[in-house]
């Protein structure tokens, strides 16, 4: 399953991070088999039926070390673990 994705759109070009969780069904129990961040850089193309093509895309698993790889990967991404920090409010 992918997560909520923040996108930044630079004309032509455009970077999507978002978390991703593996799920397994054995014996009648799920259980997560493993957690990523994944970051995506797409180009739009005229040519393509679908309009945005993937041209990268990578997944780190998430173990407690992945703040400063999204910090530089996406450095408009709120930290939750500041106080005072500017974040988006949901209507």
């Amino acid at each position: 399953f992918l997560g909520p994705a923040a996108v930044r759109l630079d004309g032509d070009e455009a970077t999507v991070v978002c978390e991703s969780v593996m799920v397994r069904h054995r014996d009648g129990e799920y259980s997560v088999r493993r957690a990523g961040a994944n970051r995506m850089r797409l180009h739009r193309t005229p040519d393509s039926p679908y309009g945005w093509e993937i041209v990268d895309r990578r997944t780190r698993a998430l173990d407690g070390t992945l703040r400063p790889l999204f910090e530089r990967w996406y450095p408009g991404l709120a930290n939750d673990n500041e106080t005072g920090a500017n974040q988006a409010v949901a209507a």
